[in-house]
């Protein structure tokens, strides 16, 4: 029986935490897995983890049709359920709005999620889940901000290095969030799954004026001042941004680098800028500041909550002033302690704590009703049905479609490669698991 498996979706959000939590359990002798969603083979999953799990721990648990894909498609009725809910600061709206799309719904509300902070556990109470279900065990994801830590990153020689970074000059970090700058007709017909249409062209509309006006301040400085370089850190999600692009081929000492998490930049920079990134906290912690720059008015709705207090900087001048060090700049924290409780003891042990109770008592078990095991069992039986018609269909679209290429006709690669490129995505899956593994057993 397998003690703990944790299900993660997001490798750069969510890797370097889940095997530092993982690491623990293995040091107080408990078995651990991890998965990948959306996951590759669900058949060879079940197989390997149905009625053979005694506790999962899941990325997000908002309704029945995630606990259905997380938890239950691949390891049954398992009891022990517990969500680390990576994603916990929303928006002013988002909070004052309690049926939002991030709160849990159905009976996900009868299921364990971990709080950063108590603030986020006041706010699921609020949406009708029980106290005892929303434990504080702190954000993991600051450990790493740690003394004990301070050799898990990069030095700023070697990070440098990489890039041919001249470690000697003043240099300056933008965190961007400005994935809405790219967003396909595609991708909002998604968002209007959970958004209003009138808030995702606004904010997107705000989204691409900000960004223009941000980096002309950045180039305006950049050329004024060469003795400065510029990290323009991406969103995960920003790509394809033809004037993030076109910025960068002008200016030699502009760096658009979507490489490593933020903690290692935000290390390593001199000075740090920010838009609208939660990345504030990861400032915090680290001990600098962090400069918010807003040379488009945000309604204060849409804002993230956590930068309620703060001071934006609205024109070039501040930006310069701030850039240059010059700006009277004082930034509140209460509300970041809100939300990020941080202790003498780090997260990862506090979480591992929490889940020794869970495992090892039946206080945070789920109860699966009768209505949710029948709709699920029939959800189950459909998709091994969808997965053997699969088994066969496929082999023949890939035979077929060499076959197309072989005489030189229109064929679809993507269906060529479907097994190979499957299996290297589980080999680099695991490969990148087994790493981030040995490097957390070495800080704890």
């Amino acid at each position: 029986m397998i003690d703990f498996l944790i299900v993660y979706e997001i490798e750069q959000r969510e890797l370097e935490n889940v095997t530092l939590v993982g690491a623990e359990l293995m040091k107080r002798g408990y078995s651990v897995c991890f998965e990948k969603f959306p996951f590759i083979n669900k058949n060879t999953l079940r197989k390997k983890y149905e009625n053979n799990v005694m506790v999962v721990l899941t990325h997000s648990m908002y309704n029945d049709t995630v606990l259905y894909n997380l938890v239950y498609a691949i390891a049954g009725k398992v009891n022990k359920i517990v969500n680390f809910q990576w994603e916990q600061i929303g928006s002013v709206a988002d909070e004052e709005k309690l049926e939002s799309y991030r709160y849990p719904k159905q009976t996900a509300k009868k299921i364990v999620h971990l709080c950063w902070g108590e603030r986020i556990s006041d706010i699921l109470v609020k949406c009708g889940m029980d106290k005892k279900l929303t434990p504080v065990t702190g954000p993991i994801h600051m450990d790493f901000l740690r003394e004990e830590f301070s050799g898990y990153y990069m030095s700023r020689e070697e990070l440098f290095k990489k890039y041919n970074i001249p470690a000697d000059k003043k240099v300056m970090l933008f965190v961007s969030s400005f994935s809405y700058t790219s967003l396909t007709p595609a991708h909002i017909e998604i968002l209007k799954r959970s958004l209003p249409e009138e808030r995702i062209y606004s904010f997107q509309d705000i989204s691409i004026r900000s960004q223009k006006a941000i980096l002309e301040w950045i180039e305006t400085y950049i050329q004024k001042n060469k003795d400065v370089v510029f990290i323009y850190r991406p969103h995960p999600v920003e790509y394809g941004n033809a004037l993030l692009t076109e910025t960068e081929s002008r200016n030699p000492n502009l760096y658009v680098i979507k490489d490593y998490s933020v903690k290692q930049w935000i290390k390593t920079s001199d000075v740090i800028f920010n838009w609208f990134s939660t990345s504030m906290a990861e400032i915090h912690y680290s001990g600098k500041v962090g400069y918010v720059l807003r040379p488009v008015e945000l309604p204060r709705d849409n804002d993230v909550a956590i930068m309620q207090d703060c001071r934006f900087l609205t024109t070039y001048e501040e930006f310069e002033a701030a850039a240059d060090g010059t700006l009277d700049y004082e930034q509140s924290d209460k509300l970041i302690k809100e939300y990020y409780s941080v202790t003498e003891k780090p997260a990862y042990a506090r979480c591992a704590d929490f889940l020794e109770t869970v495992i090892s008592t039946n206080e945070y078990d789920y109860e699966w009703s009768n209505d949710i095991l029948n709709l699920f069992g029939k959800k189950l039986r459909k998709q091994k049905l969808h997965d053997i018609c699969l088994k066969f269909v496929l082999p023949f679209k890939i035979t077929y479609n060499h076959i197309k290429k072989s005489l030189k006709l229109p064929y679809e690669e993507v269906k060529i490669n479907f097994y190979k490129k499957r299996k290297l995505n589980k080999e680099n899956t695991i490969k990148h698991e087994s790493e981030k593994l040995a490097i957390m057993k070495k800080y704890i």
